[in-house]
């Protein structure tokens, strides 16, 4: 029998997601500072927004795990119908509640895509700290027990060797689930923002999940006036705000907040995309061009 291949390119923002920010031809008006060259470019869904094997984990015989991917391909298929009967129901003006199940999905979902985009992934397990992180565990290693033999320590130094491990620590990062951050997803307030003047819409970004507010530089997910949004289509956000269980919406129609929000979404990603050729362009300016590099405790803690 003929088995599938396992999928190799891994959307970092699932496609059911940039679907909902395609123009009427059904393309993504995209800026991708790594090609500035490029400018602002149509492109579809299935090319943008992703990396090979992203997600893979490495076997020593060169294989690729993709079960990470998989887990989250599983999550993306729960949640498209429910982004899908959320917005529906807020463009009619329907306010649902989110069943107990319905929440935990929506904070899991939000959660994992703040956590696994690669802009996200570099700022926190760079190389280097990584490096210095795996030095120490040898030195560690060598203190408690005993030196490396050198089979060892060339193995430590082999370029392949520390391509699998890196992999490997990013991906067990990645599928790790802190009960204490979904802890703090789950006693936020959850709101669903639409914005309803019709010369406005959200774009999405590579790193799609954004924070605002915080005072006097505290910006932990539920302190003060602390909210992270998650655009999930051109008229509709998700929001986590300060800490309180129920679902409440808001309308929108002020272009300069409609345009803060954006700025902010861009300020914190290498690519941004959106419905309209000209929104996509006027926020290249904000576009990060190069993302903060992590401190040893930040990768650590993953």
């Amino acid at each position: 029998m003929k088995t599938s291949k396992p999928p190799a390119d891994h959307h970092f923002v699932p496609q059911f997601l940039l679907r909902n920010f395609r123009d009427e031809n059904e393309v993504l008006h995209v800026y991708d500072s790594r090609t500035v060259h490029r400018g602002v470019f149509p492109e579809t869904t299935k090319k943008v927004f992703f990396e090979s094997h992203l997600y893979s984990k490495l076997q020593k015989q060169g294989e690729k795990d993709p079960a990470l991917e998989c887990a989250f391909s599983a999550m993306e298929s729960a949640m498209a119908g429910l982004v899908k009967d959320i917005c529906d129901d807020a463009r009619k003006g329907k306010r649902r509640s989110l069943s107990a199940d319905e929440r935990s999905l929506v904070d899991l979902f939000s959660y994992m895509q703040w956590k696994r985009v690669p802009d996200r992934i570099n700022a926190t397990m760079h190389d280097d700290t990584l490096r210095a992180i795996v030095d120490d565990s040898i030195l560690e290693f060598e203190k408690t027990y005993r030196p490396l033999s050198d089979a060892e320590r060339a193995e430590s130094s082999d370029p392949a060797v520390w391509r699998r491990v890196r992999q490997n620590a990013r991906t067990n990062a990645l599928a790790n689930i802190s009960k204490t951050v979904m802890g703090e997803f789950a006693k936020c307030a959850f709101m669903i923002v639409r914005i309803t003047n019709p010369r406005c819409a959200f774009v999405i970004s590579s790193n799609p999940v954004f924070r605002l507010g915080g005072i006097d530089g505290d910006t932990r997910l539920g302190h003060q006036n602390v909210e992270l949004w998650l655009p999930v289509a051109s008229d509709i956000a998700f929001v986590h705000g300060p800490r309180n269980s129920r679902t409440s919406y808001a309308e929108v129609n002020d272009s300069l907040r409609i345009r803060k929000w954006n700025a902010v979404a861009a300020s914190g990603s290498k690519m941004i995309a959106s419905k309209a050729k000209a929104l996509t362009a006027s926020l290249i300016g904000s576009v990060a061009t190069d993302l903060p590099q992590p401190t040893k405790k930040q990768a650590s803690d993953g």
